[in-house]
């Protein structure tokens, strides 16, 4: 019998997005996820254009990851969980802290290890990291590809020191499914040549897919607690798509009005409406 990864609910009910492998949503807590996922076959070397991808993707990452290590306040020992190329343990190392990074790709381990960045290989409970090891642990754009995302985040509590903190960024899926519906209907009135080949545009559906609701759940039973919920501010532009220089300008400008818009929600509903494409946590373990 299939049940629900974070709540453990056995109230769960196929969904159908177009484009989009099975989904599966849970009654209780509305997580959206795929049953029985099957992993990408590992890479052992980057190819030229993955290469230029990932340092792109990274570079325009950078602003977010300054703001993630303002926001931490003074420097200790962090562990990035799914490092990539070691964009944020490269910049908080420069900030002055003591930077991990783990990955499960050889790939991107082997090209962050080579610019002498501590990015270790295999998943975070296989690597058996010491308890208590850290004062932060950040997962961006991570725990949406985790099968067991609770697993996940217990095994971050378990490396944090008592009272550390996880920051986590994930998509948002009530936007995401938004977006999934206004592809359809581009599609219903002869538009969806507009966004064919760029489902990034608007909407993204990954292995656990979760709204503010579910995300808050998940982070209580891995056993954290003050969390604290808000939009994440997006990246400039696109770094997947490569749009040239008017596409970009013209991305950047509407990504400023929508996350004005949605922030300007939160505001006005006190935090309970969280509307942007992407969603960030801070919480913390028990003291």
């Amino acid at each position: 019998m299939m049940t629900c990864p974070v709540c453990a609910g056995l109230s769960v009910r196929a969904v159908r997005v177009p484009g989009e492998p099975a989904l599966v949503r849970c009654a209780a807590c509305q997580l959206l996820f795929r049953a029985g996922a099957i992993a990408d076959p590992p890479r052992e070397r980057l190819s030229e254009s993955e290469r230029r991808l990932e340092e792109r993707v990274a570079e325009r990452r950078t602003a977010h990851f300054d703001e993630l290590l303002r926001a931490a306040g003074v420097p200790g020992r962090l562990l990035d969980v799914g490092a990539g190329i070691g964009a944020l343990v490269r910049l908080a190392g420069e900030r002055g802290w003591r930077a991990v990074g783990v990955d499960v790709d050889p790939a991107v381990v082997a090209h962050a290890r080579a610019r002498g960045l501590d990015v270790r290989l295999g998943e975070l409970a296989s690597l058996a990291l010491p308890a208590r090891s850290f004062e932060l642990v950040t997962l961006c754009n991570v725990l949406d590809f985790a099968s067991d995302p609770v697993a996940l985040l217990a095994e971050c509590r378990r490396v944090l020191v008592p009272g550390g903190r996880i920051f986590l960024r994930t998509p948002n899926v009530p936007w995401q499914l938004r977006g999934a519906r206004a592809t359809r209907l581009l599609g219903a009135v002869g538009l969806r040549r507009l966004v064919d080949g760029r489902a990034r545009w608007l909407a993204i559906f990954h292995r656990s897919n979760f709204g503010a609701h579910t995300l808050r759940i998940a982070l209580a039973r891995a056993g954290f607690e003050d969390v604290r919920l808000a939009n994440s501010a997006p990246t400039a532009g696109d770094p997947y798509l490569g749009l040239g220089r008017a596409g970009e300008t013209v991305l950047r400008l509407g990504k400023r009005v929508v996350f004005t818009a949605v922030e300007a929600a939160a505001l006005a509903s006190g935090g309970r409406w969280l509307l942007g494409p992407s969603i960030e946590a801070w919480a913390r373990t028990p003291a």
